[in-house]
């Protein structure tokens, strides 16, 4: 009987790596986490024109590695020597000019995010090695050059990776089995398969750089780092982890800066794409399969056609039609793509201008509507590409600036068509928010999920500050549906400036200010609250000047430079012997136009769609096609095999966790506001609207230094201090067999302390008394709003307790020390001990501190006459006796009845066996309250 197979991604076990060097090669040593197991490769150096790896097939013990290792250093003694060279955390890639080949590694990473039990990095630091050996190699003038020119771009700003996670594909891809049967005959007790599939090469950076190494090793080797933001933060609901995860991935196709890169090219390469994807996850579990998921994909990118902007004409080029495209080749191509990859339906938002003096950015829209309608023509009208445009900057303009009310609807609707991918099924009552007219979305069901159906594409000119903000509108209105799904709130809708609102809109302009900077070379120019009613215009514009000025400098001067470097990196521009440098070219143009490419084939005009796409709308072709044919590899594997088991790869239950050491410890969350929530203290929820009156009266409040220094605050001290990253990687040249795991170190700050200074006593007069007095009065004021006492909280004040429960509490105190001395103690011990603890005991309730018994007591004490000793304890006895008697007669031992164990066996029966039907006078009973109930709420 056929079905489906049980599928588990497959963990990249290899995880640290340290390189030796030879005379001959270099030997790269990679260990899993727990650096229990390894695997060797040998990258030939004595050949400048081929790179050579040999990749030994053999997985190496500890002490295996240890003896090889040793056992080559030996033989290399004489020839040439052997050392450590680096220690790293992934091969990037291997990059050749013109004197051979260079190998680019990972030597510092930080754990930024994590997706149940996978985590994700952020490179921090980065080392190139020669592979030629200095001996052979041949030199050239113009190596230098291009070396220079690589290091233009930036490998710690904005380059993640997972060894565990597909960050190329979307959260619903990745829950997606195969779509492949088999027969349960063929299946094994703890069975299945272990898969890992091929990325979305739109999203790989180090494609080119992987090409020399993909055709020679394994692909556990292989490493795919993506570019762009990761972001994420916690929504502490009631002590409830919720990681809300902000995922951008910016498309290595037709890649570069703002004036060199506009429209795309005839493959549907369009520039500044950009995918986003928010996810919502219940941290409480940390399996894919069991935790709860959620997830909303967006899109933006530049408008699909031929045609650009002169960077020399400055300050605002004008736009140009390159290429009059009657069939409409880069707008077909790219929704062809957009199509695939999510299905439909296209949901587009233009922003571009409407109404210009000079019309410039009015070309671009209607260029725009002329290819969706020749595109419209061949795709089914059930499934087609909706078309809206909506004049941003003349909203804002006008005199109600109605510009998010607007965004809120569009998202809303755009939400209903499009629904969002959840991995369990509705929790909540569908009618009551789900299938109304107001609210209603579409969850579209597949195999066992809901699934997201479209996407929504928006852009402007330069898809940055207009498009932001945008986006930001359609991700809100989809977190809340996200949290109402998980059964978090009460409604779809969240409510304005509370902690969820500020912590997305604070996603969002941080990740778009990252956005900005690589493609523009400045940050957001208009911000989120730019396009609010409640921001006053002039409030931001010094910031956007400057802005401005910065994004015209980096246009101007370091944009070229900038679009040299991603040329080599991505092999847009690959240099030979003979063949012109990138600096002898006028323009990079021919290097992106596929055209010109040997063996292009142009697209066809009409069938843009395809049989595969054809047929899978509404869904995505690539998930619904997703088959083994997709596969980079593919193993059978038992449940708890460790290539599978992401349980102890995360947790390691074997090894000491530290938690202050763990990236949870550190990340960014909701509590953090709790302590400026002072309007409303019982306020716990991050979905209340937070009060910030009194906070800005907090903050602002300036203290003197009589007061800090009382208060023992430093001058500077500020209430909320910017949670720091502790959790960067430090790579040293350490023994790579050291058992001690680089993955959790972390930088401490050590509180340096100021010595105190003597003063002169001087006169004092009642001036100043009064000032300090009104200080501490101030600070006193100050320190009760920050910290409430139990009565504001909890309703009760703590007070000090009664001689009488102090008494009671050393005659409990007394029975518990007996009853836990040994009986083999002497007497005399016993009785010794006593005494001390009664007078410890008897200090604790006079004088509440506690008292150090010096040893000159024990000494009198010992030279006390013997006979008195006797009288002694027979006296503390006989005292202990009739205290046992008394405690006894005031504390009954209770009795429990017949009826009292019936309920204990029936709740101990219920844990065993489980629930028991009710019974009929338990129904009537309940149906009797719940018609009590219904009557309450009518009346």
């Amino acid at each position: 009987m056929p079905s489906h197979i049980l599928e588990y991604p497959l963990l990249n076990p290899w995880q640290h790596f340290t390189i030796y060097a030879t005379h001959n090669r270099y030997i790269v040593v990679a260990m899993n986490k727990s650096r229990s197991k390894g695997r060797i490769l040998k990258i030939d150096r004595m050949d400048q024109k081929e790179l050579l790896i040999v990749e030994d097939q053999h997985e190496y013990t500890h002490t295996e590695l240890r003896q090889l290792l040793g056992t080559i250093e030996i033989s290399n003694s004489r020839a040439g020597g052997f050392s450590k060279t680096v220690f790293c955390h992934g091969i990037i890639g291997f990059i050749k000019f013109l004197e051979g080949y260079y190998m680019i590694v990972i030597t510092r990473r930080s754990q930024v995010a994590r997706i149940g039990y996978h985590r994700i990095y952020k490179i921090d630091e980065t080392s190139m090695l020669s592979i030629t050996n200095e001996d052979i190699k041949k030199t050239h003038p113009d190596e230098s050059k291009y070396l220079r020119a690589l290091q233009n771009l930036d490998l710690t700003n904005g380059f993640y990776f997972s060894y565990t996670y597909d960050l190329t594909h979307t959260l619903q891809y990745n829950f997606m089995q195969q779509n492949t049967r088999t027969n349960k005959e063929n299946l094994t007790e703890n069975f299945c398969w272990g898969t890992r599939y091929q990325p979305t090469w739109k999203y790989v950076w180090n494609e080119y750089l992987q090409e020399p190494l993909r055709s020679q090793v394994h692909p556990r080797w292989l490493l795919f780092i993506v570019h762009g933001v990761i972001l994420q933060y916690n929504l502490n609901v009631f002590c409830r982890s919720i990681y809300l995860t902000l995922i951008c991935r910016r498309s290595q196709k037709y890649s570069g800066t703002r004036f060199l890169k506009r429209g795309g090219n005839c493959k549907g390469y369009v520039a500044n794409e950009v995918e986003t994807e928010q996810i919502v996850h219940d941290a409480s579990l940390s399996s894919l399969g069991k935790s709860h998921f959620t997830s909303y994909v967006q899109l933006r990118g530049s408008i699909p056609a031929f045609w650009s902007q002169d960077p020399k004409q400055v300050p605002k080029p004008p736009i140009m039609i390159d290429m009059n495209d009657p069939t409409y080749v880069v707008a077909s191509q790219h929704f062809r793509q957009l199509l695939y990859r999510y299905g439909s339906p296209i949901l587009v938002l233009n922003l571009v201008k409407k109404h210009e003096k000079k019309k410039q950015e009015y070309t671009l829209s209607e260029e725009f509507c002329g290819a969706l309608d020749y595109i419209k023509q061949f795709v089914p009208d059930d499934n087609n590409i909706q078309y809206l445009a909506f004049d941003m900057a003349r909203a804002n303009r006008s005199k109600h600036r109605r510009v998010m009310p607007k965004l809120d609807e569009i998202a809303r609707r755009y939400l209903q068509q499009t629904g969002f991918f959840q991995n369990f099924p509705l929790l909540v009552n569908d009618k009551q928010y789900f299938y109304d007219r107001e609210n209603a979305i579409k969850l579209t069901p597949y195999e066992t999920f809901f699934v997201q159906t479209g996407v929504a594409r928006v852009n402007c000119v330069d898809c940055l500050d207009r498009t932001n903000t945008a986006m930001f509108a359609i991700a809100k209105c989809a977190l809340g549906y996200q949290l109402f799904s998980m059964g978090l709130t009460d409604s779809p809708h969240l409510q304005e400036d509370s902690s969820v609102e500020l912590v997305i809109k604070q996603l969002f302009e941080h990740s778009g200010d990252i956005l900005a900077q690589q493609y523009a070379g400045s940050q957001l120019v208009h911000r989120i609250d730019t396009y609010k009613k409640s921001t006053p215009a002039w409030s931001t514009q010094s910031r956007d000047i400057v802005q401005t000025l910065s994004r015209y400098y980096s246009n101007t001067f370091s944009d070229a430079e900038k679009q040299h470097a991603m040329n080599l990196f991505l092999g847009t521009f690959r240099p030979r012997l003979g063949r012109a440098h990138f600096w002898e070219l006028a323009s990079d143009y021919h290097l992106h136009d596929p055209r010109l490419t040997i063996g292009y084939m142009p697209p066809h005009c009409t069938n843009i769609l395809g049989d595969e796409i054809w047929f899978s709308l509404p869904f995505s072709a690539e998930q619904v096609l997703k088959s083994q044919k997709d596969c980079l590899e593919i193993v059978s594997v038992s449940n708890d095999d460790p290539l599978v088991d992401g349980f102890n790869e995360y947790y390691r239950p074997n090894e000491l966790t530290v938690f202050e050491e763990k990236f949870e410890w550190h990340m960014d969350s909701t509590n953090k506001d709790i302590a400026y929530n002072y309007g409303n203290i019982r306020e716990f929820t991050p979905f209340s609207v937070r009060e910030n009156k009194q906070r800005k009266t907090i903050t602002s409040l300036s203290l003197t230094a009589d007061v800090q220094q009382r208060a023992l605050l430093p001058p500077s001290a500020s209430l909320s201090t910017p949670s720091q990253n502790l959790n960067q990687d430090q790579s040293s040249d350490e023994d790579m067999f050291d058992d001690t795991d680089t993955d959790e170190e972390n930088s401490k700050k050590q509180l340096q302390t100021s010595n105190k200074k003597s003063f002169k006593p001087k006169p004092i007069n009642r001036s100043i008394n009064d000032d300090s007095n009104n200080s501490a009065i101030q600070v006193k004021r100050l320190l009760n709003t920050i910290f409430p006492t139990t009565d504001d909280v909890y309703g009760f004040h703590l007070e000090e307790p009664s001689m009488e429960s102090l008494h009671c509490y050393e005659q409990y105190a007394r029975i518990a020390h007996d009853a836990c001395l040994p009986s083999s103690t002497p007497v005399s011990t016993k009785q010794h001990l006593y005494d001390a603890s009664i007078s410890s005991y008897q200090s604790v309730s006079s004088t509440s501190s506690f008292e150090i018994i010096s040893s000159n007591t024990n000494e009198r004490s010992k030279s006390k006459p013997q006979p008195q000793q006797h009288r002694l304890h027979h006296h503390h006895s006989t005292e202990n006796q009739s205290l046992q008697t008394l405690l006894m007669s005031m504390f009954d031992e209770p009795i429990v009845n017949d009826e009292t164990i019936r309920i204990y066996e029936q709740c101990v029966a219920v844990a065993h066996q489980g629930p028991f039907e009710p019974s009929d006078v338990d129904c009537l009973f309940y149906e009797e309250y719940v018609t009590s109930l219904m009557i309450t709420a009518q009346s």
